[in-house]
């Protein structure tokens, strides 16, 4: 039975990493190469390669990612470097041998191809981080650098690191609009990854406070189907007892919820944050 389902993790494992590597070849060889734009990363590093030396861009990826695995190796652990070889050589495999036979290339306006490159490339960097993978190359690099630094921020990492590719690309391509043009499809990429990870956990924290907390309470509670927490406190300037509601919603639920408040008690001051990611009852489970 243990080992049904052990086959049965593989075999979704598996499809996903397939799955992924059809994106994130469409991404690469239908828009991001025959536009001459370099995504960031190995990947994109892969692109000028290709376009400079005719390199597979596939197996060119593959290359460069195994003296990075094998430093991570004793760093980050034999799954880590496991599930990500697996990820690189199905895309290894789908990029160089599945999409030579596809004909089709995008060879209209750059800026959609950025856009749709950067689409499809989100698309399958999402569903690497869903079930557990990474796609190796400067995600390696990061990792290892914030031991090495942990002051630097990943973000500034990750900047810093596809601006030298953006430049390169620039460089080969001879035009700057070859790395403008690499930051869409960077952007784009990420807006996707973001949108998939917590696009469905996203919501709005509203503090509300108000004298009338029991009547707002009770429309969160029956009206939006939420709930809410009550907080007892004193304003600071007139010493007079308040009560704070907090309450979590969904987006759409949210401008319900401030139209009520501002109508029946248009004195309540509110306070809103995103929350990009609820857990707990009515949203994401603990364990998902």
């Amino acid at each position: 039975m243990k080992n049904t389902s052990l086959l049965r993790v593989e075999l979704r494992n598996t499809i996903s990493d397939i799955l992924v590597a059809l994106s994130w070849g469409i991404g690469v060889k239908i828009f991001a190469a025959p536009s001459h734009i370099a995504p960031g990363g190995v990947n994109g590093i892969s692109v000028l390669l290709n376009y400079l030396f005719h390199l597979p861009i596939g197996t060119t990826t593959l290359v460069i990612n195994v003296p990075l695995l094998l430093i991570a190796l004793r760093v980050l652990g034999k799954g880590f470097v496991f599930y990500t070889l697996r990820t690189l050589v199905c895309y290894s495999i789908v990029t160089d041998i599945v999409f030579e036979h596809v004909t089709f290339t995008y060879l209209g306006d750059p800026l959609m191809a950025a856009i749709f490159g950067g689409l499809f490339n989100g698309l399958g960097t999402a569903l690497v981080f869903i079930h557990g993978s990474t796609g190796g190359g400067f995600d390696i690099i990061n990792r290892l650098l914030q031991r090495r630094y942990p002051h630097i921020s990943t973000g500034q990492l990750a900047l810093g690191m596809n601006a030298i590719v953006m430049c390169a690309a620039a460089l080969v391509y001879g035009s700057i609009d070859a790395a403008l043009y690499g930051l869409v499809f960077s952007f784009t990429s990420s807006k996707v990854i973001d949108g998939i990870l917590n696009g469905a956990d996203m919501g709005k924290c509203a503090l509300i406070v108000t004298h009338h907390p029991q009547e707002i309470a009770e429309y969160i509670i029956t009206g939006l189907h939420r709930s809410a927490t009550l907080l007892e406190g004193t304003g600071a300037y007139l010493h007079d007892d308040v009560s704070v509601l907090m309450c979590v919603t969904r987006k759409q639920q949210f401008y319900r919820l401030k139209q009520f408040v501002a109508e029946y008690d248009p004195h309540a001051f509110i306070v809103i944050t995103d929350a990009t990611q609820i857990i707990g009852k009515g949203f994401r489970s603990m364990n998902s």
